[in-house]
């Protein structure tokens, strides 16, 4: 469709109010909620209890009912979407640091380390369940296991974002922040991120699902090619071609992941940048549409107590199930009499 010549007068309207935005590339994280507003398809505040628990028990899960959504988690409202991987990098090379080559000479580095230590364990280990090793697989693998990745975590369930949202917070700070319910700085609250898929597939050409149909198409030097990939499990006749589920942490936590290939932009950024002419088109013919894809829940610290308490541990989202380990299950496993006298 052609653009009409109020569709371009509206479109050079808009454009120069985009210009006009306050940038936030060099920010390492949010001052304000309010400069925070900027970055998002929407945001929106609780601070009353009731409110939220309502939201996320039965209004959430009617509005998205019929659509696959990802959800992240967020311990501090004001922390920027950084990956692992970005968040060491500028650590070590500072916050103007920008050397795109090396960081992702570093990431294939850790990849190759990865596939070769312990006589290739990690390999080995993938190949026998099937999947080839793919710098992909191992990725996922690293990033679940506390290594700094360029995968950022996601999960198909709420009550997992909620989990990480909370879990930093001690039952000290759980228990101020719900004695003193009055704060509305930044630091009062944590965040809990929303994608739909069909917000990210198929609108723009590099939000697609990652294709993998063979070993050479989850290569890192593949990935890096593209600025962003939602990478999920993919399928080929029945048949799962690649996994992401090639660890207990990540099958509990049912895991997705975003990839994103700057060292120094972070995700709500990234998203900024290449859905802006969708929805500068968008607002011209008058159709509304988000600024960002990513709606933002800034959820106000004092209700802290009562997602962990009535939310996470009456429906049993706990360290152990969040992080199971081959020696915990072992341990419960084994009954008393098979149990060897040290």
């Amino acid at each position: 469709m052609i653009a009409t010549d109020m569709d371009s007068n509206r479109i050079i309207e808009l454009w120069e109010d985009e210009l006009r935005r306050p940038k936030t590339e060099d920010l390492i994280v949010y001052n304000s909620l309010a400069e925070k507003d900027n970055a998002f398809g929407s945001n929106v505040e609780f601070e009353s209890t009731s409110k939220f628990l309502g939201f996320i028990k039965y209004t959430l899960p009617k509005i998205m009912s019929d659509k696959k959504v990802i959800y992240r988690g967020v311990s501090q409202a004001k922390y920027r979407l950084f990956n692992t991987a970005q968040r060491a990098f500028m650590q070590s090379k500072g916050h103007t640091g920008k050397d795109e080559k090396l960081y992702h000479q570093s990431i294939q580095s850790m990849i190759e380390n990865a596939r070769n230590v312990s006589n290739g364990a990690l390999a080995n280990f993938l190949k026998s369940t099937g999947l080839n090793d793919s710098d992909v697989s191992i990725l996922a693998f690293l990033q679940h296991y506390g290594a700094p990745t360029p995968l950022m975590d996601w999960t198909t369930d709420i009550y997992v974002s909620l989990y990480f949202a909370v879990r930093d917070l001690t039952d000290d700070e759980i228990k101020w922040y719900f004695e003193n319910q009055n704060g509305s700085n930044i630091d009062d609250y944590f965040s809990i991120y929303i994608l739909i898929e069909d917000h990210i597939l198929g609108k723009i050409s590099e939000f697609t699902q990652l294709s993998l149909t063979t070993k050479t198409t989850a290569q890192y030097n593949t990935l890096r090619k593209k600025p962003f990939q939602y990478i999920n499990e993919r399928f080929k006749s029945g048949k799962p071609v690649f996994s992401l589920f090639n660890n207990l942490r990540i099958t509990n936590q049912k895991g997705q992941f975003i990839y994103n290939n700057s060292s120094f932009l972070p995700l709500e950024e990234v998203f900024c940048k290449k859905w802006l002419m969708f929805w500068l088109v968008n607002n011209a013919k008058g159709l509304t549409t988000a600024r960002s894809p990513i709606m933002c829940l800034n959820v106000h610290k004092s209700i802290a107590h009562a997602v962990k308490h009535e939310l996470l541990t009456e429906n049993g989202y706990t360290d152990a199930r969040m992080f199971p380990t081959p020696e915990k299950i072992v341990e419960q496993a084994v009954p008393d009499i098979f149990k060897l006298v040290k």
